[in-house]
């Protein structure tokens, strides 16, 4: 079909660039902007083609929100409304409720705001309503509802042109062809299936009418029900009704939550005003009603003042849709909004922030941020360091949340924030020890090993670190100097101030572990790993990188002490068993499976299977292919596929099952504000999870169990394969 091309029908089939640009700038129909909304380079020069798009991006996507688009908008609405109701029977394309009432509204709002706000420029549906959740601009019910009607009504889609073997969006009208169309889809009968239909269409037509209000990023109207519960003279009784109708669980405890920001000064609660039943009718849509609530009381708790707060929240329907969001289905980054509300006024612009920041970046950002403080003012420069970290974490977070970073995107960010704020800490406490005891004539690194070595840092990860010196110096003075300055450096990456801590600091995977001396010196690594080191150890040393310090130090140290101890030759079938071993230790003694219970990390067929795979082929083959050494995972399976040391059968399981189980274990530390890795067994949490993870419907929960029991057993199969133990 090429109907879709300037001038459509009549217009060449072929266009030059310029004559595509001369074309949209000058004739250019608001139509068409829709239809370049999923254009990519498919065949032939991409490069060109991508260059053709880049030309069209302000064509595509105004800059500026003017009255002009909203009644284009309103135009095609009218129209593709008009062809909706013309449609015959149940058109799950173009009838009322169907699959492009979905695509229009999520593509009217793209084209509305994607002009200020570039992370909403995404083809896919599914994708761009997880951009509008994080851009403030839907809410956490519209997406849900959204992207469920979507899959169920594509899926019928498909099943109809499955059975009729052509073209066609017309549910069948023979009682027969319904009664297989709905065993065929998965449902008892056709009767279930035509009320799901029901519903979802419903759905969908609401939102539709909806769009214009929500294209011009105001709030919902008034709801008597919001507003009888935001009522500051209602009994609990009638405060508890009205919430349970808007479907919160514990009514009667989120009564009480409003009952007592209506007795708190400056809240919208105390006096009846229209943003207290706003903010009840957003918090209806979040993902968990009540601990949305809970969360709000809280923000409102922690000010003397709120009144300020109130008014950003009115001034802002966008910011506020946005934090009731967050606070609804993620207790990490709730609490981190809690507990540094100045955050919050950044809210939708740190949505709209830079996707991805290079470690370079950081570091200068940071560095400017230090600059204009006084060096003799160490806490003003702690406090600056947390700050500038719980805005990246947010930037990080919120990109992640809405989908629009890889999983090994989200880990390298995190790593070089932590890389950028452990450098800065050194700068400090080596500044602080030289201002006391003198300068050394020797010089200090600062190693990482474990996820910050290998870059694949989480949201909750500890940074194991390890401090080298270059001599000991006469009578191993310079080992207590170094040392304070190990010291200095963890207080201040651990130290909890007003704005938090940055990180916590993990230093057993030092030689002798926590036995051994926190730092140590050239020498004696050398003296440890050419006589001591195990098996457990080298795989350690395989992800160590430098951070902070004298890198020329740890340039030395690799080519003298960590190669030649790591990569020596190994007995491939006693390491094999060796490993075994520490792996069925684990999962017997700390992963606690059981049928029903999984652990992501360090269960069976869980994270550690697939790094010990990596590490044991490293340390296989490491010392004959230098080209295979990378402390990063997903980098170095593709090494040793590309250099013929793990075959693609095992590689496609381990690689795709890394990704799966590193995404799974970023949602779960943010759902829940600690780390964990443990699977919630059922109900409302992993129904809550797997809709963060991208699964829609009312089997969203078994469809991601299902998917992570099929991951985790195809990951152990190539684990014992790369082991030789299958």
């Amino acid at each position: 079909d090429l109907d879709l091309r300037p001038e459509g029908r009549s217009g060449p089939i072929v266009n030059a660039i310029r004559g595509l640009e001369l074309y949209y700038e000058s004739q250019g129909a608001a139509w068409e902007r829709f239809a370049l909304l999923k254009a990519r380079p498919i065949a032939g020069d991409l490069d060109a083609g991508e260059d053709a798009l880049r030309r069209l991006v302000p064509f595509v996507f105004r800059k500026y929100f003017d009255l002009k688009a909203i009644d284009e908008m309103r135009q095609l609405k009218a129209r593709a409304e008009k062809e909706a109701a013309r449609a015959p029977g149940i058109d799950l394309k173009l009838g009322r409720g169907g699959i492009r009432e979905i695509e229009f509204f999520v593509q009217a709002l793209q084209l509305l705001h994607g002009g200020r706000d570039p992370n909403l420029r995404v083809r896919g549906t599914m994708k761009a309503l997880d951009r509008l959740l994080y851009a403030g601009l839907i809410s956490s019910r519209d997406r849900d509802e959204l992207a469920e009607a979507y899959v169920v009504l594509r899926r019928l889609e498909h099943r109809v042109q499955m059975l009729a073997e052509r073209q066609t969006h017309s549910m069948p009208e023979d009682v027969r062809e319904n009664q297989r169309l709905a065993r065929r889809t998965g449902y008892q009968d056709a009767s279930a299936m035509s009320a799901d239909l029901a519903l979802h269409r419903s759905r969908v037509e609401a939102r539709f009418k909806d769009l214009l209000r929500v294209a011009s990023g105001s709030g919902p109207s008034e709801d008597p029900r919001a507003a009888a519960a935001a009522d500051p003279d209602a009994t609990p009784e009638q405060r508890a009704a009205a919430l349970a109708e808007l479907g919160f669980d514990q009514p009667d405890a989120s009564a009480e939550e409003l009952a007592r920001l209506a007795q708190k000064r400056g809240t919208p609660f105390q006096q009846a005003q229209p943003l207290g039943a706003a903010l009840v009718t957003e918090l209806a849509a979040a993902p968990d009603p009540d601990q949305a609530l809970r969360h709000l009381a809280d923000l409102y708790g922690g000010f003397v003042h709120p009144h300020a707060t109130s008014e950003l929240l009115a001034q802002s329907p966008r910011t506020t849709r946005l934090l009731i969001s967050l606070f609804g289905s993620s207790d990490y980054l709730s609490r981190q909004l809690l507990r540094h509300p100045e955050l919050i006024d950044q809210l939708v612009l740190r949505g709209a922030a830079a996707l991805v920041r290079e470690r370079a970046d950081l570091r200068d950002d940071l560095a400017n941020r230090l600059r204009p403080l006084s060096p003799l003012d160490v806490e003003a420069a702690l406090t600056e360091l947390r700050r500038f970290r719980n805005e990246e974490v947010l930037r990080i977070a919120l990109h992640d949340v809405a989908g629009a970073l890889a999983v090994e995107q989200v880990s390298r960010q995190l790593s070089d924030l932590a890389d950028a704020c452990v450098d800065a800490c050194f700068a400090l406490a080596r500044a602080e020890i030289e201002k006391r005891y003198g300068k050394r004539d020797a010089e200090m690194v600062v190693l990482a090993l474990g996820k910050l070595g290998g870059r694949e840092l989480g949201y909750h990860s500890d940074l194991d670190l390890l401090f080298l010196y270059s001599s000991a110096g006469e009578h191993g003075a310079n080992h207590e100097y170094f040392a304070r300055i190990a010291q200095k450096l963890i207080s201040h990456l651990t130290l909890p101030l007003r704005e938090g801590f940055l990180y916590r600091i993990d230093t057993r995977l030092r030689p002798s572990g926590s036995a051994g001396p926190l730092v140590v010196s050239f020498d004696a690594l050398a003296s440890y790993h050419g006589r001591e080191a195990r098996l457990w150890e080298r795989q350690a040393l395989l992800r160590l990188r430098p951070v902070a310090g004298d890198e020329p130090l740890f340039e030395r140290a690799f080519a003298q002490v960590i190669e030649p101890s790591v990569y020596r030759p190994i007995d491939r079938a006693a390491a094999a068993k060796e490993l075994l071993s520490m792996r069925e230790r684990i999962e017997r003694e700390i992963a606690d499976e059981s049928p029903g219970r999984y652990n992501s990390k360090l269960g069976r067929g869980g994270l550690v299977d697939v790094e010990f795979a990596v590490q044991f082929l490293q340390l296989a083959h490491g010392a004959d292919d230098p080209q295979i050494r990378s402390a990063n995972t997903p980098q170095a399976l593709g090494l040793l596929l590309e250099h013929g040391h793990l075959a693609a059968q095992d590689h496609a399981p381990l690689a795709r099952g890394y990704r799966f189980l590193r995404r799974l274990e970023s949602r779960l530390r943010i759902v829940r504000d600690r780390s964990v890795d443990r699977l919630p067994e059922g109900g409302a949490e992993l129904l809550r999870l797997a809709r963060r993870m991208g699964y829609s419907g009312p089997r969203a929960g078994n469809e991601l169990l299902s998917d992570y029991q099929r991951t985790a057993a195809g990951i152990r199969q190539a684990f014992l394969r790369v082991l030789g133990a299958a």
